[in-house]
């Protein structure tokens, strides 16, 4: 398993604190690396670069907030599921339901989900033990 942490520049404090926040999680019961990509554009990108990087990111959210003006950072936060394994066929269709859902994806969506909020709540300075 993996989580790819797709992003630009821009977003490279936000790459770190989550990765740091992967790392810290305790490797079991789920070993998993995660990877940060770069996207080679810093700031708004051009209407080019917008076509080149759609089939890229254009699934998240990321680049309609990128190309707003002023311009979001956002980092886009996967496990490319649906193009491999099961989800290739199953992605938003009948059989996307609950009979795929094991122990491992769901402890697999716990460290997803913790290191994301923790690295949130890192950056906006909230202390959580107060």
């Amino acid at each position: 398993s993996f989580i790819s942490l797709i992003h630009k520049p821009d977003e490279a404090e936000l790459v770190s604190s989550v990765q740091q926040a992967w790392e810290e999680r305790a490797r079991d019961p789920v070993d998993a690396n995660s990877e940060a990509v770069r996207a080679p554009v810093s700031g708004k990108p051009s209407r080019l670069q917008t076509t080149v990087f759609y089939d890229f990111v254009g699934r998240s959210d990321c680049l309609s907030f990128w190309v707003r003006e002023p311009y979001f950072r956002c980092v886009f936060v996967t496990d490319t599921a649906n193009y491999r394994g099961t989800m290739q066929q199953c992605y938003h269709s009948s059989c996307d339901d609950v009979t795929s859902i094991t122990p491992e994806k769901l402890n697999f969506l716990a460290k997803v989900t913790v290191s994301l909020l923790q690295a949130t709540l890192k950056l906006a300075e909230v202390d959580v033990d107060s």
